[in-house]
């Protein structure tokens, strides 16, 4: 095991506590609803999303041969279509939920300041998977990719369960999701770090027909 892989993951984790530490912060010290962790989680899973491409787009090849060719552009298109859908459509809801139905007074600075320390930590996270990762195959681009399409599925299903929830058992809500998220994240980031792409088929990418060009 490389040493740059271990700091790498050193960092992940680092990143990882920092994120789902932030919104715990606010609902424990500063009495926010756990409405407020859900837009914070729905903002991170965007500024994740966009993270995970430009690292693709960076590290990973434009082409590679297996059993057939496939393209780092083919990758990116179906994860694009499937994470910026779900996120899309959680985006509404809570808009919506949070807006019309409940009418919460939302404090824009205290969601300023929370994105930009977790932004800061998804920074630190970055450069931990440069280590961690590195060299990028398309393979491990798959995996990698795959690990954050379970991020946005994550929170699409909290979205939908735990924004109501959110309004009607507050205290029973956010300990637990915070929890569980944090959890999934941990486990994404073992996953990466030892290497399991190696076991493990990509349904979401590798059923894609090729594209013409």
């Amino acid at each position: 095991m490389k040493i740059k892989s271990i700091i790498g993951f050193i960092f992940s984790l680092i990143a990882v506590f920092g994120i789902n530490f932030i919104p715990l912060e606010m609902w424990l010290n500063r009495n926010f609803s756990g409405g407020y962790a859900m837009i914070i989680y729905a903002l991170e899973n965007v500024f994740a999303i966009i993270f995970a491409v430009i690292f693709v787009l960076l590290f990973a090849p434009k082409s590679e041969r297996s059993e057939k060719l496939r393209t780092r552009w083919e990758i990116l298109q179906i994860y694009l279509v499937i994470a910026v859908g779900l996120s899309v459509v959680s985006g509404i809801f809570i808009a919506c939920f949070l807006l019309l139905i409940l009418k919460v007074n939302i404090e824009f600075y205290a969601i300023q300041t929370a994105m930009i320390w977790i932004l800061g930590f998804q920074v630190i996270e970055f450069f931990g998977d440069i280590l961690m990762l590195r060299p990028f195959s398309l393979k491990k681009a798959e995996f990698f990719l795959t690990r954050s399409l379970g991020r946005v599925f994550l929170l699409f299903l909290a979205v939908f369960i735990g924004i109501f929830l959110a309004a009607y058992a507050d205290k029973w809500f956010v300990i637990p999701f915070i929890a569980l998220k944090t959890i999934a994240d941990i486990s994404e980031q073992i996953q990466l770090f030892t290497g399991k792409e190696k076991h493990q088929s990509n349904s979401f990418f590798s059923s894609k027909p090729k594209v013409s060009h």
